[in-house]
């Protein structure tokens, strides 16, 4: 009995060397963080859209995740490295027309939030090390 203890620890010692760096992915652009919050337009949950956050210096991790029922939730797996960020948010509504596609008719979907929030953002983020949370009120 205490020779399985004893390889039971020489086994888990080296897995306890290695866990405290698996908190993240990391590679030259540095270590990616989780982050998290809430996304409201004219003070109401955006009900779906996506949200993506690209380095301002060109250099880190870009990343991107779903908008539901006003809140998003990127894990650390997908998530951005430390850093300052432009945010952009989008959603979509049907149009009611319908249009010509690569897999036929499909109904028309476009963009309602103004510009300011994806194509010409002016919103960001400045992702600090370990778990962030970021709320965004579109107007």
């Amino acid at each position: 009995m205490h020779h399985l203890r004893q390889n039971f620890i020489y086994l888990l010692f080296p897995i306890l060397l290695i866990t405290p760096g698996c908190s993240g992915v990391e590679d030259s652009r540095g270590k990616r963080v989780a982050v998290s919050g809430k996304v409201s337009y004219k003070n109401a949950p955006l009900e779906k859209g996506s949200i993506q956050f690209f380095p301002e210096s060109g250099e880190g991790f870009q990343a991107f995740g779903k908008i539901e029922n006003g809140a998003y939730n990127i894990d650390l797996e997908q998530g951005p490295s430390v850093g300052k960020y432009v945010v952009k948010i989008t959603a979509l509504k049907k149009t009611g027309k319908m249009i010509e596609t690569e897999e036929g008719k499909e109904e028309e979907k476009k963009q309602y939030l103004p510009s300011k929030y994806n194509q010409n953002s002016e919103l960001s983020a400045d992702i600090k090390a370990g778990s962030n949370s970021y709320d965004f009120t579109l107007e």
